[in-house]
């Protein structure tokens, strides 16, 4: 692929000379062959944008261990900063948190003074400025003067931005990148109109605006005094004019953009003024931990050609919202290393040409200093003089090449290289930055600052450095050795694979995948039962965000791999990647999964599935701002949303996946917990409508049942905060328990086990809630809770016909307790726990063994589940009876949740289906996926399509691990056992309409749909252009909305322009409200609610309504963000609703909508 190269100018007024194409082959692994321990959380890191050639970035920061405290300090950035400037950045930092301005203005010396924590203020006056290399631009003194793009403890956000909403933004105590902008003229700048605009490869002319997340806007009333500076917080975050919370005059609002720097550098940032005028473009080049980029100050001892430096280098300290500090002595800046455009995977018995591009940074460049070095798998490194070809471009870039010879290596072989460089006064530079076990080499190649930056960052900071120490490839294996194309090849070389495939895990490891080679990967062991398998399940980290698994999908920078060791039922090596791509393909937020062909150390590894991890890309991937908190639920019973689990144990059974240091989000988890046991100010059947986003939730919760993933109730399962809505996501996770059956092709259920897809207790949709936990047994921090069963309960899968029913032994699965059977009248109130328990007590203990004690004896009081768990068999005439439906607003603070197996359920989804119109809107849901995808066979179709593409490689596995597992048994037991039972249980004899528990509703028909559309305006909704309108169903059923369209009437041949997501259900009788503008119209809610008088409609328990949020027509994705063609504005006029196919609704639909009075 080619790649263009950009000198990072200030001012780009010559043309670039035309470089060779170029493929781009970034990060590498380490060479070093001893292992290094791995902690297991995940860093976060700024994407490479796409088509950027050259390395990736070095910028991974490792959480602590889970469990560890989530306040902890980032890095100091005293190793970076010398001695002299260490007492100003402390200045600096202080003032950024609003103290001690007075001391630190008064330093005589050129000390970074604060940056001010930019929003809709004017910069801080500064001292003399540094010395400019020119005009920033035209018409304008107002330049880009200082850059982060790997901020890791260097410049932290002040505490008072921890808040989940607040704070401009949020994120305190986290070090997000930045940029500065200095005004050097003699009046005062407004910057009302002006964006800055993060530019890849892909927008050469630097004005492609289609990236919309990559421009942000100045709020209006921003400024930048005379001789003063401006920091912009790189974050991602887009706080800007409307969404910023105000700050103080003193500590005013930070200002956040909407993208973020990448480190891997090949990137432009323009400064744009007013209509789009380019003042200033600056090129990134690569960027490194703590180490700023910008205008120079006075060399101060650094030798420096005035006619070849560089406008803009790496400086020997970071000076945010102050005077820029002098040049780093370092040698040319190398822009790219790479291979020529050319197969993926180079064929042996060739050379392998290597590109080397490269321009003069402080002095102009040795060219006998040029040269590769390389290294063929785990041997030792070589090094090949480098040839310039042809002269220097027009802005003085140079193209060097050398020839890796083709007798060095073999089909299969890892082939890594690394560039290094020299100018005139001997100043030398590397790309990447070498290993440290080069020795001498990397002390010459690398400054003193940056080498300590690092050393900081590996050792006193939050976690061990990471980055690429080589790019490189991967010669093209034997074709026999292929297997099938039809599956992605993942080459893993590993110098000690028994380390990495440890709990604790290993640095240096390299992946090959696509053609792009990643250097210095973090790899361990994960999972939880898992850990015991011979075929591990496995985690990488990537130095960088920059793995690109799907050309439609952004680069990620970690992930994991399905093994497969372990299914329930025959192992297929598919139920977790079928399932995942079934709930894609029904709407549900969930993890890209697919399989893939392992090789290590250029021999078969295995057949493993990739799966997509949880983090800040997934959540942009999915539209939700990666400021909100991320929770992954690990513990079982203690992580299942109850209510009584004391805060400060919150981090020992949830882990946070993001803004590690906002203790504030504890906070929020746990007064949703409380809000679902009642706690909250309205009842829990209004918290749940107002609390959580209904749609995504409820097409979750439909999903899962539909093919009966059950290991979900109480794990395997992220709680999402959206930062502007409020309203919580259930994300869906380790979906391998899913098509399960507890038994072999052709057998029964183990009685002493799980008899899923025999027995109610697992098979029922009502499945999570107090009623159908998931654990029979349980072994708990307070002791073996074992429950037994009675040889009478069992009768066999719910729709096989025995030849002979009246002569099959009747066999109920019963719950029983210490001996005893519960009480037939007690059934009903079954799993509450004693009632003198407090919850207030349970983080009142002195001690946690002193809790558990407590709470084994409320086990033993509560005679932990009262209800009886009937099969669902042929003759089944008992089902659990509900225990909340009747009142699904009791308040359960009071008393402690159920442990033990009648606690494994899940508290949300109790809340859920305790609700007569929740459950309804689940209900309908389900019986729209399960038409969609059971009846008509479109899971079958994906079982089979999978099982031809796979077979080859799954024989090969069960082989080489010796696991028994044949993937035909699997494939069969899927498509002739579990698919077609289930079908019968949620569709025919069970759960079906006429079924012996009839839960699901009859099919759907368009033209019974009842659903009127009404106007929502004034204070009842966001202004125009947005639109808002309540949709009422007329009906006395339930009416799945998911994919109808809105449109104006007047414009049916246009076709629709507003789609309702996936999960929309319109509960009987009953409404939702469908906006453009979530965000607004919940905060107009919340308000109306708080304004609410005592005894008026909230307090009279009128039901709360479900709020959906309408998206663009089809043409794209996105959120609507204006009116809708003849809308009128603000959803006046009149709209039909539309369903996928095309029709308008019947009765109801395209009514007039009129303006309530």
């Amino acid at each position: 692929m080619a790649s263009p190269h950009d000198p990072a100018c200030r001012q780009r007024a010559a043309t670039q000379r035309a470089a060779p194409p170029l493929q781009d082959t970034p990060a590498s692994s380490s060479q070093t062959p001893q292992a290094q321990a791995l902690p297991r959380s995940r860093g976060r890191r700024p994407a490479r944008p796409r088509g950027t050639a050259g390395p990736t970035t070095a910028d991974w920061l490792q959480r602590q261990h889970r469990g560890g405290s989530s306040g902890s300090s980032s890095s100091s950035s005293s190793a970076l900063l010398g001695a002299a400037s260490a007492a100003a950045v402390v200045c600096s930092l202080l003032l950024l948190a609003g103290t001690l301005p007075a001391l630190c203005q008064q330093e005589p010396a050129p000390a970074p003074q604060p940056p001010t924590p930019s929003s809709a203020t004017s910069g801080s006056p500064a001292p003399a400025p540094a010395p400019a290399p020119g005009p920033p631009g035209p018409g304008s003194e107002v330049y880009i003067s200082e850059v982060m793009a790997s901020n890791q403890g260097a410049l932290q956000l002040p505490a008072a931005a921890s808040s989940t909403g607040g704070g401009g933004g949020g994120g305190g105590g986290s070090s997000p990148d930045w940029l500065e902008l200095h005004n050097r003229g003699a009046g005062a700048v407004a910057l009302e109109g002006w964006e800055l605009r993060l530019l890849d490869h892909d927008e050469e002319d630097g004005n492609d605006s289609s990236r919309s997340s990559n421009t942000w806007t100045f709020p209006p009333d921003t400024s930048i005094a005379p001789n003063a500076y401006l920091v912009i917080y790189a974050s991602g975050k887009n706080v800007s004019a409307g969404n910023a919370t105000a700050g103080s005059a003193a500590a005013p609002a930070s200002l956040h953009a909407s993208f973020k720097l990448p480190a891997a550098g090949g990137v432009g940032v323009q400064l744009l003024g007013p209509g789009g005028v380019v003042v200033e473009r600056v090129q990134l080049p690569r960027q490194y931990a703590n180490v700023s980029f910008g205008v120079p100050a006075a060399a101060d001892g650094v030798k420096r050609d005035a006619a070849t430096a560089a406008p803009l280098t790496y400086l020997s300290a970071a000076t945010p919202g102050a005077d820029n500090a002098a040049p780093l002595a370092i040698g040319p800046i190398i822009t790219s290393v790479s291979r020529p455009t050319g197969p993926d995977r180079p064929p042996a018995g060739a050379d392998l040409l290597v590109n080397i591009t490269l321009r003069p940074n402080l002095n102009p460049v040795d060219g006998a200093g040029v040269s590769l070095v390389y290294v063929v798998n785990w041997g030792q490194e070589q090094e090949l003089a480098a040839a310039q070809e042809g002269p220097a471009g027009a802005d003085g870039e140079l193209l060097y090449t050398a020839a890796i010879p083709a007798a060095a290596f073999k089909a299969g072989d890892m082939v890594r290289w690394r560039a290094r460089a020299a100018d005139t006064a001997g100043y030398r530079s590397a790309l990447p930055r070498p290993p440290p076990s080069a020795g001498t080499a990397a002390a010459e190649e690398w400054p003193p600052a940056m080498a300590a930056a690092a050393l900081g960052q590996a050792q006193g900071g939050e976690g061990q450095e990471q980055e690429p120490h080589y790019y490189g490839t991967a010669i093209a294996v034997l074709e026999d050795q292929v297997i099938t194309p039809d599956v992605p090849i993942l080459e893993w070389f590993s110098p000690n694979a028994e380390a990495a495939t440890s709990v604790d895990g290993a640095l240096g490891q390299v992946l090959v995948y696509g053609g792009t080679l990643h250097d210095n990967v973090a790899a361990r062991r994960r999972g939880v039962t898992a850990l015991s398998w011979p075929k591990p399940k496995l985690k990488f980290i990537l130095p960088s965000r920059d793995f690109r698994y799907s050309d439609t999908a952004p680069e990620v920078s970690e992930f994991g791999l399905q093994s497969f060791w372990y299914e329930l039922g025959e192992r297929s090596y598919m139920k977790e990647p079928l399932a995942l791509q079934f709930m894609r393909e029904a709407g549900v937020i969930a993890p890209t999964s697919f399989h893939v062909h392992v090789r290590l150390n250029g021999q078969f590894y295995g057949l493993f599935a990739f799966v997509e991890v949880l983090d800040d890309t997934y959540l942009q991937r999915h539209g939700l701002p990666p400021s909100g908190p991320l929770f992954k639920s690990v513990s079982g019973e203690l992580s299942n949303l109850r209510w009584d689990l004391p805060l400060k144990e919150y981090p020992s059974f949830w882990e946070k996946e993001n803004r590690d240091k906002v203790a504030a989000d504890w906070d929020a988890l746990r007064n949703f917990s409380r809000g679902l046991a009642g706690g909250g100010p309205e009842p829990r059947s209004e918290f749940v409508v107002q609390s959580v986003n209904l749609p995504s939730m409820i097409n979750n919760m439909a999903a899962q049942t539909l093919v009966n993933n059950m290991d979900r109730c109480t794990k395997n399962f992220f709680m999402y905060l959206h930062p502007h809505t409020r309203e919580w996501y259930m994300l869906p996770w380790d979906m391998d328990g899913s098509f399960g059956q507890d038994n072999g092709l052709g057998g029964k259920p183990d009685l002493d086990n799980y008899c899923v897809l025999a027995c109610e207790q697992w098979n029922s949709p009502l499945y999570c809630d107090s009623e159908h936990p998931q654990d029979l047994s349980r072994v708990t921090p307070w002791g073996t809770v074992a429950v037994k069963l009675n040889d009478n309960s069992y009768q066999g899968a719910a729709v096989r016909k025995p030849s002979n029913p009246a002569g099959r032994r009747s066999r109920a699965l019963l719950q029983q307790e210490a001996g005893a059977a519960a009480p037939e009248g007690e059934a009903a109130g079954a799993g509450a726990a004693a009632s003198g328990s407090d919850s207030s007590s349970s983080g009142s203990s002195s001690s946690l063994e002193a809790r558990r004690a407590r709470r084994r004896a409320e086990d033993t009081a509560a005679n932990i589940n009262k209800s009886p768990m009937y099969a669902a068999g042929p003759t089944i005439t008992k089902f659990p009876p509900p225990r909340g439906w009747d009142n699904p607003d009791r308040v359960t603070l009071t008393q402690t949740s159920p442990n033990g197996p009648a606690g494994t359920y899940n508290h949300l989804y109790d809340a859920i289906l305790d609700t007569n119109a929740t459950r309804a809107m689940y209900l309908r849901r389900l019986r729209t996926l399960a038409d969609t995808f059971l009846a008509s066979g479109r899971i079958a179709q994906m079982a089979n399509a999978t099982y031809t593409r796979i077979k080859p490689l799954a024989d090969l596995d069960a082989k080489k691990w010796s696991s028994g597992i044949s993937v035909d048994r699997g494939y069969q037991q899927i498509t002739t056992e579990f698919l077609p039972i289930r079908t019968d249980q949620l569709l025919g004899s069970l759960y079906g309409p006429t079924g012996r528990r009839p839960l699901l509703p009859t099919s759907q028909k368009p033209e019974q749909v009842a659903v009127a559309v009404e106007p929502l305006l004034g204070e009842a909704a966001p202004p125009a252009p947005a639109v808002t309108v309540r949709l009422r169903n007329k009906g006395t059923e339930a009416v799945d909305l998911s994919g109808w369209q809105l449109r104006p009437a007047a414009a049916a041949a246009a076709g629709a322009n507003l789609t309702l997501p996936a999960g929309t259900v319109v509960a009987p009788s009953s409404s939702v409200v469908a906006t453009t503008d979530l965000a607004t119209a919940r905060e107009l809610q919340r308000r109306a609610g708080a304004a609410a008088p005592a005894g008026g409609a909230a307090a009279a328990g009128a039901a709360a309504e479900p709020y959906v949020e309408l998206s663009t027509s089809a043409q794209g994705s996105g959120k609507a963000g204006g009116s809708a063609p003849g809308s009128g504005g603000g959803g006046a006029g009149k709209w039909e609703l539309v369903d996928p196919s095309g029709a308008v609704a019947g009765a109801g639909g395209g009514v007039a909508m009129q303006t309530k009075k």
